[in-house]
């Protein structure tokens, strides 16, 4: 069990089960398309990237780790364009440090404090978790359910 906090490599070995869940998983309150999805390494610094059109919204997330707050981080962007932003204090553009893209940053405070809180029994439960909590201030008709029996498939 994580107690709020993940290294890097645990990251890095649980991103692409995340991110299998994620795409598959993800569901919307408004037609959801993923237009494209990867898992890659640039340098040793591993992303997840998802792009969805949402009726005539694009969105798109990166969720990569941040050796400094030593925690996952989520960038996004809407309609390709860094200058729209969400009602969000915590939100600001910032050069993505894997991709050099501007997107927007949601900063995640006390991170740490909340996932243990929730006490994920996984690294993989940990990412779910952690990104289905964020996406809703990104888009609040987004939602990332994962049924108990899709863990199994990506854990074993």
């Amino acid at each position: 069990m994580l107690h709020g906090a993940m290294d890097v490599e645990t990251f890095n070995k649980a991103l692409p089960a995340f991110h299998k869940l994620a795409v598959e998983h993800l569901t919307s309150n408004v037609d959801l398309h993923v237009e494209s999805n990867y898992v890659k390494s640039y340098s040793g610094k591993w992303c997840s990237f998802i792009s969805l059109r949402l009726d005539q919204t694009n969105l798109e997330f990166v969720v990569s780790y941040n050796e400094f707050y030593q925690e996952p981080v989520l960038h996004h962007l809407r309609d390709h364009n860094p200058g729209i932003t969400v009602d969000i204090e915590q939100c600001f553009p910032e050069v993505h440090p894997v991709l050099q893209r501007t997107f927007l940053f949601l900063h995640q405070c006390e991170t740490k404090e909340l996932m243990q809180s929730l006490e994920p029994k996984s690294p993989v439960r940990y990412l779910v978790s952690w990104f289905g909590i964020y996406l809703s201030y990104i888009d609040a008709g987004l939602s990332l359910r994962v049924p108990e029996q899709a863990y199994t498939s990506v854990l074993s």
